[in-house]
Protein backbone atom coordinates (compact mmCIF):
# COMPACT_ATOMS: atom_id res chain seq x y z
CA UNK A 1 0.00 0.00 0.00
CA UNK A 2 1.32 3.54 -0.68
CA UNK A 3 2.14 5.20 2.54
CA UNK A 4 2.06 9.26 2.71
CA UNK A 5 4.88 10.65 4.83
CA UNK A 6 4.50 14.45 6.18
CA UNK A 7 7.10 16.34 4.91
CA UNK A 8 5.49 20.06 6.06
CA UNK A 9 3.10 21.03 8.79
CA UNK A 10 2.50 24.85 7.05
CA UNK A 11 2.20 27.57 10.12
CA UNK A 12 2.17 30.82 7.79
CA UNK A 13 0.52 29.76 4.49
CA UNK A 14 -3.66 29.86 5.21
CA UNK A 15 -5.52 26.26 4.57
CA UNK A 16 -8.10 28.13 2.68
CA UNK A 17 -5.63 28.74 0.50
CA UNK A 18 -7.02 25.33 -1.54
CA UNK A 19 -10.63 26.81 -1.14
CA UNK A 20 -10.09 28.37 -4.73
CA UNK A 21 -8.53 26.94 -7.56
CA UNK A 22 -5.39 28.10 -9.52
CA UNK A 23 -3.82 29.53 -6.20
CA UNK A 24 -0.38 27.24 -6.72
CA UNK A 25 1.67 28.61 -9.54
CA UNK A 26 5.29 27.56 -9.59
CA UNK A 27 5.85 26.87 -6.02
CA UNK A 28 4.02 29.89 -4.78
CA UNK A 29 0.19 30.08 -3.12
CA UNK A 30 -1.25 33.17 -4.10
CA UNK A 31 -3.66 34.10 -1.11
CA UNK A 32 -6.24 36.93 -1.88
CA UNK A 33 -8.17 39.34 0.60
CA UNK A 34 -10.21 42.29 -0.32
CA UNK A 35 -7.08 44.78 -0.02
CA UNK A 36 -3.98 42.73 -0.98
CA UNK A 37 -2.28 40.01 -2.52
CA UNK A 38 -0.13 37.58 -0.32
CA UNK A 39 2.50 35.51 -1.98
CA UNK A 40 3.81 32.33 -0.13
CA UNK A 41 6.69 30.16 -0.95
CA UNK A 42 5.08 26.65 -0.01
CA UNK A 43 9.00 25.58 -0.66
CA UNK A 44 9.88 27.48 2.86
CA UNK A 45 6.60 28.66 4.59
CA UNK A 46 7.16 32.00 4.26
CA UNK A 47 5.75 35.12 3.06
CA UNK A 48 7.63 36.82 -0.07
CA UNK A 49 5.86 39.19 -1.40
CA UNK A 50 2.44 41.15 -0.31
CA UNK A 51 0.41 43.20 -2.90
CA UNK A 52 -2.05 45.67 -2.17
CA UNK A 53 -4.74 45.85 -4.37
CA UNK A 54 -5.09 49.02 -6.66
CA UNK A 55 -9.22 48.72 -5.87
CA UNK A 56 -10.70 47.14 -3.20
CA UNK A 57 -12.55 43.23 -3.97
CA UNK A 58 -15.80 43.69 -3.53
CA UNK A 59 -17.64 40.36 -2.68
CA UNK A 60 -19.42 39.88 -5.52
CA UNK A 61 -16.38 40.79 -7.64
CA UNK A 62 -15.25 38.16 -10.47
CA UNK A 63 -11.61 38.63 -9.56
CA UNK A 64 -8.65 36.18 -9.84
CA UNK A 65 -5.21 36.34 -9.65
CA UNK A 66 -1.58 35.09 -11.30
CA UNK A 67 1.57 35.71 -10.33
CA UNK A 68 4.96 35.52 -13.32
CA UNK A 69 7.16 32.42 -13.04
CA UNK A 70 9.90 34.56 -11.85
CA UNK A 71 7.54 36.26 -9.27
CA UNK A 72 8.38 39.95 -10.87
CA UNK A 73 4.66 40.46 -11.62
CA UNK A 74 1.19 39.48 -10.39
CA UNK A 75 -1.70 40.03 -12.26
CA UNK A 76 -4.71 40.53 -10.64
CA UNK A 77 -8.78 41.90 -12.06
CA UNK A 78 -10.33 44.12 -10.33
CA UNK A 79 -12.75 47.41 -10.61
CA UNK A 80 -13.44 46.36 -14.21
CA UNK A 81 -9.41 46.27 -15.03
CA UNK A 82 -7.09 43.76 -15.36
CA UNK A 83 -4.13 44.97 -13.47
CA UNK A 84 -0.06 44.56 -13.93
CA UNK A 85 1.54 45.24 -10.67
CA UNK A 86 5.38 44.85 -9.64
CA UNK A 87 5.72 42.76 -6.63
CA UNK A 88 8.19 44.42 -5.15
CA UNK A 89 6.89 48.05 -4.41
CA UNK A 90 3.21 47.34 -5.96
CA UNK A 91 3.92 49.56 -9.12
CA UNK A 92 1.18 49.41 -11.54
CA UNK A 93 2.93 48.21 -14.82
CA UNK A 94 -0.39 48.24 -16.73
CA UNK A 95 -3.90 48.14 -17.39
CA UNK A 96 -6.12 46.38 -19.18
CA UNK A 97 -9.98 47.18 -19.30
CA UNK A 98 -12.41 44.30 -18.59
CA UNK A 99 -16.06 44.56 -19.49
CA UNK A 100 -19.06 42.49 -17.95
CA UNK A 101 -19.31 38.94 -17.94
CA UNK A 102 -22.33 37.67 -20.41
CA UNK A 103 -25.70 36.78 -18.49
CA UNK A 104 -26.93 33.74 -20.00
CA UNK A 105 -24.64 31.66 -18.53
CA UNK A 106 -22.57 31.44 -15.32
CA UNK A 107 -18.99 32.39 -16.25
CA UNK A 108 -15.96 33.36 -14.42
CA UNK A 109 -12.66 35.02 -14.79
CA UNK A 110 -9.09 33.41 -15.22
CA UNK A 111 -6.09 34.87 -15.27
CA UNK A 112 -2.36 32.78 -16.17
CA UNK A 113 1.12 33.40 -17.03
CA UNK A 114 2.32 31.05 -19.43
CA UNK A 115 5.30 28.47 -18.80
CA UNK A 116 7.81 31.10 -20.13
CA UNK A 117 6.58 34.45 -18.53
CA UNK A 118 6.08 36.26 -21.76
CA UNK A 119 2.35 35.89 -22.18
CA UNK A 120 -0.75 36.32 -19.72
CA UNK A 121 -3.61 34.49 -20.93
CA UNK A 122 -7.12 35.59 -19.57
CA UNK A 123 -10.91 35.02 -20.09
CA UNK A 124 -12.90 38.31 -18.89
CA UNK A 125 -15.81 40.46 -19.93
CA UNK A 126 -15.22 42.00 -23.28
CA UNK A 127 -15.44 45.67 -23.19
CA UNK A 128 -18.16 47.19 -25.84
CA UNK A 129 -14.90 49.18 -27.29
CA UNK A 130 -11.52 47.43 -26.11
CA UNK A 131 -9.97 50.47 -25.85
CA UNK A 132 -12.82 52.11 -23.51
CA UNK A 133 -13.52 50.73 -20.16
CA UNK A 134 -17.30 49.03 -20.55
CA UNK A 135 -19.99 51.20 -19.49
CA UNK A 136 -21.71 49.55 -16.23
CA UNK A 137 -24.31 46.62 -16.92
CA UNK A 138 -22.93 45.98 -21.16
CA UNK A 139 -24.26 42.74 -22.33
CA UNK A 140 -20.42 41.38 -24.55
CA UNK A 141 -19.45 38.24 -25.37
CA UNK A 142 -16.27 37.10 -22.96
CA UNK A 143 -12.84 36.98 -24.59
CA UNK A 144 -10.09 34.89 -24.68
CA UNK A 145 -7.04 37.38 -24.86
CA UNK A 146 -3.02 37.16 -24.96
CA UNK A 147 -0.89 39.70 -23.62
CA UNK A 148 2.32 40.99 -23.54
CA UNK A 149 3.36 40.45 -20.10
CA UNK A 150 5.68 43.12 -20.33
CA UNK A 151 3.35 45.61 -21.16
CA UNK A 152 0.12 44.60 -21.39
CA UNK A 153 -0.19 44.81 -25.54
CA UNK A 154 -3.18 43.01 -26.81
CA UNK A 155 -1.14 40.65 -29.54
CA UNK A 156 -4.71 38.49 -30.38
CA UNK A 157 -8.43 37.67 -28.48
CA UNK A 158 -11.16 34.83 -29.57
CA UNK A 159 -14.53 35.81 -29.01
CA UNK A 160 -16.55 32.71 -26.74
CA UNK A 161 -18.86 32.21 -24.65
CA UNK A 162 -16.83 31.00 -21.31
CA UNK A 163 -18.15 28.38 -18.69
CA UNK A 164 -16.19 28.00 -15.26
CA UNK A 165 -13.36 28.14 -17.04
CA UNK A 166 -9.44 27.45 -15.67
CA UNK A 167 -6.03 27.60 -17.42
CA UNK A 168 -3.38 25.18 -17.23
CA UNK A 169 0.23 26.62 -18.38
CA UNK A 170 1.52 23.50 -20.83
CA UNK A 171 5.21 23.09 -19.30
CA UNK A 172 6.77 23.64 -23.44
CA UNK A 173 5.83 27.37 -22.56
CA UNK A 174 3.95 28.47 -25.44
CA UNK A 175 0.76 26.20 -25.28
CA UNK A 176 -2.38 27.47 -22.21
CA UNK A 177 -4.83 24.94 -21.96
CA UNK A 178 -8.11 25.50 -21.20
CA UNK A 179 -10.76 23.62 -18.98
CA UNK A 180 -14.27 24.42 -19.93
CA UNK A 181 -17.32 23.06 -18.76
CA UNK A 182 -17.88 21.89 -22.82
CA UNK A 183 -14.54 22.21 -24.51
CA UNK A 184 -11.16 20.45 -23.94
CA UNK A 185 -8.52 22.58 -25.71
CA UNK A 186 -5.53 24.59 -25.81
CA UNK A 187 -4.03 27.83 -27.38
CA UNK A 188 -1.10 29.13 -28.71
CA UNK A 189 0.42 32.42 -30.89
CA UNK A 190 1.03 31.32 -34.47
CA UNK A 191 4.79 32.42 -35.20
CA UNK A 192 3.78 33.14 -38.58
CA UNK A 193 0.80 35.31 -38.16
CA UNK A 194 0.73 36.28 -34.76
CA UNK A 195 -2.55 34.88 -33.77
CA UNK A 196 -4.09 32.78 -31.38
CA UNK A 197 -4.53 29.04 -32.70
CA UNK A 198 -6.48 26.99 -31.31
CA UNK A 199 -6.07 23.24 -30.19
CA UNK A 200 -8.37 20.96 -29.62
CA UNK A 201 -8.44 17.78 -27.76
CA UNK A 202 -12.07 16.78 -27.64
CA UNK A 203 -13.00 13.09 -28.29
CA UNK A 204 -15.38 12.40 -30.69
CA UNK A 205 -18.57 10.97 -28.96
CA UNK A 206 -17.25 11.75 -25.47
CA UNK A 207 -17.20 14.83 -23.36
CA UNK A 208 -13.65 15.04 -21.27
CA UNK A 209 -12.73 17.42 -18.20
CA UNK A 210 -9.34 18.43 -18.22
CA UNK A 211 -7.82 17.31 -15.01
CA UNK A 212 -4.07 17.95 -14.37
CA UNK A 213 -1.27 18.92 -16.43
CA UNK A 214 2.15 16.23 -15.82
CA UNK A 215 5.68 17.64 -15.79
CA UNK A 216 6.25 15.92 -18.87
CA UNK A 217 3.86 17.55 -21.03
CA UNK A 218 0.84 14.61 -21.00
CA UNK A 219 -2.23 15.31 -19.34
CA UNK A 220 -5.09 13.85 -17.50
CA UNK A 221 -8.70 13.88 -18.52
CA UNK A 222 -12.17 11.97 -17.16
CA UNK A 223 -14.85 11.04 -19.13
CA UNK A 224 -18.20 12.81 -18.93
CA UNK A 225 -19.69 10.44 -16.04
CA UNK A 226 -16.13 10.04 -14.37
CA UNK A 227 -16.06 6.45 -15.11
CA UNK A 228 -12.74 6.48 -16.59
CA UNK A 229 -9.36 8.36 -16.14
CA UNK A 230 -7.20 9.00 -18.94
CA UNK A 231 -3.66 10.14 -19.89
CA UNK A 232 -3.02 11.32 -23.40
CA UNK A 233 0.01 12.47 -24.94
CA UNK A 234 0.30 15.96 -26.19
CA UNK A 235 -0.97 18.06 -28.82
CA UNK A 236 -1.91 15.36 -30.56
CA UNK A 237 -4.12 13.33 -27.48
CA UNK A 238 -3.27 10.32 -27.93
CA UNK A 239 -4.61 8.12 -25.64
CA UNK A 240 -1.08 6.38 -23.78
CA UNK A 241 -3.01 4.96 -20.50
CA UNK A 242 -6.73 4.73 -19.61
CA UNK A 243 -8.20 3.42 -16.03
CA UNK A 244 -12.18 2.14 -16.57
CA UNK A 245 -13.72 2.46 -12.93
CA UNK A 246 -15.40 -0.96 -13.88
CA UNK A 247 -16.35 -3.25 -10.64
CA UNK A 248 -14.11 -1.25 -8.86
CA UNK A 249 -15.61 -0.54 -5.29
CA UNK A 250 -14.82 3.41 -5.42
CA UNK A 251 -15.77 6.10 -7.79
CA UNK A 252 -13.67 8.81 -8.86
CA UNK A 253 -14.36 11.86 -8.29
CA UNK A 254 -11.80 14.57 -9.85
CA UNK A 255 -10.09 16.42 -10.17
CA UNK A 256 -6.82 14.02 -10.18
CA UNK A 257 -3.31 15.19 -9.85
CA UNK A 258 0.37 14.16 -10.91
CA UNK A 259 2.32 14.35 -7.99
CA UNK A 260 5.09 13.78 -10.33
CA UNK A 261 5.56 12.62 -13.91
CA UNK A 262 5.61 8.82 -12.31
CA UNK A 263 2.37 8.99 -10.21
CA UNK A 264 -0.77 10.38 -9.95
CA UNK A 265 -3.10 11.08 -7.09
CA UNK A 266 -6.70 10.43 -7.25
CA UNK A 267 -9.95 11.11 -5.15
CA UNK A 268 -11.70 8.40 -4.65
CA UNK A 269 -14.98 7.72 -2.87
CA UNK A 270 -16.70 4.05 -1.78
CA UNK A 271 -19.84 3.48 -3.29
CA UNK A 272 -20.94 2.16 0.37
CA UNK A 273 -21.48 4.07 3.35
CA UNK A 274 -18.64 2.66 4.94
CA UNK A 275 -15.57 4.90 6.25
CA UNK A 276 -13.14 4.62 3.11
CA UNK A 277 -9.46 3.65 3.68
CA UNK A 278 -7.97 6.19 2.63
CA UNK A 279 -9.68 9.67 0.52
CA UNK A 280 -6.74 9.27 -1.91
CA UNK A 281 -5.48 6.28 -4.53
CA UNK A 282 -2.30 6.35 -6.37
CA UNK A 283 -1.79 5.68 -9.89
CA UNK A 284 1.31 4.65 -11.54
CA UNK A 285 1.36 7.59 -14.35
CA UNK A 286 2.51 5.43 -16.97
CA UNK A 287 -0.39 3.26 -17.36
CA UNK A 288 -2.54 4.46 -14.83
CA UNK A 289 -2.58 1.09 -12.84
CA UNK A 290 -4.32 1.18 -9.44
CA UNK A 291 -1.19 1.01 -6.71
CA UNK A 292 -3.71 1.28 -3.83
CA UNK A 293 -5.19 3.73 -1.47
CA UNK A 294 -2.65 6.27 0.54
CA UNK A 295 -2.32 5.27 4.08
CA UNK A 296 -1.88 8.36 6.45
CA UNK A 297 -0.19 8.58 9.36
CA UNK A 298 -2.27 9.38 11.93
CA UNK A 299 -2.51 12.80 12.92
CA UNK A 300 -4.03 15.83 15.37
CA UNK A 301 -6.38 16.28 12.35
CA UNK A 302 -7.11 13.38 11.22
CA UNK A 303 -7.14 11.97 7.22
CA UNK A 304 -7.18 14.74 5.00
CA UNK A 305 -9.80 14.26 3.03
CA UNK A 306 -10.95 18.01 1.83
CA UNK A 307 -8.81 19.73 -0.93
CA UNK A 308 -5.96 18.19 -2.27
CA UNK A 309 -3.34 19.80 -4.85
CA UNK A 310 0.03 18.00 -6.40
CA UNK A 311 2.62 20.29 -6.63
CA UNK A 312 4.75 18.17 -9.48
CA UNK A 313 8.26 17.53 -7.51
CA UNK A 314 6.96 14.30 -5.97
CA UNK A 315 5.01 16.46 -3.30
CA UNK A 316 1.18 17.27 -3.01
CA UNK A 317 -1.18 19.26 -0.49
CA UNK A 318 -3.77 18.60 1.49
CA UNK A 319 -6.48 20.14 3.41
CA UNK A 320 -9.08 19.40 5.68
CA UNK A 321 -11.20 22.73 5.81
CA UNK A 322 -10.61 26.53 5.80
CA UNK A 323 -9.38 26.45 9.30
CA UNK A 324 -6.16 23.79 8.37
CA UNK A 325 -3.45 22.40 9.01
CA UNK A 326 -2.65 23.11 5.65
CA UNK A 327 0.17 19.95 5.29
CA UNK A 328 2.96 18.78 2.79
CA UNK A 329 2.88 15.00 1.66
CA UNK A 330 5.85 13.05 0.20
CA UNK A 331 5.45 8.93 -0.34
CA UNK A 332 7.41 6.72 1.20
CA UNK A 333 9.61 4.92 -0.41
Amino acid sequence: MPTAQLVTTYHRVPAHLLARTQTVQWGYGVVASSTALDIYDLRADSLVRSVARPVPRHPEDHSHEAVSPDLSTVVVVGGRELWALDTEDGTVLWRYPVGPLHTDIEGEVSVHFSADGHLVWAVLGTPADPDQRAPEGANESDEWVALDAATGRVLDRYLWINQHPAQIPHPDGTHMLLVHSEWVGAARLDATTGGIRLLSLEVAGDLRHLNDVSPDGSYLTTGELNEALYRCSFPDGGELARFDRGDHAAHLTPPATFIDADTVLVPMEPDSDEEPASPHFAFDAADLRPLGPVAYPESPSGSPDWQEQGLGDGTWLTAESVEGPLLRWRMRH
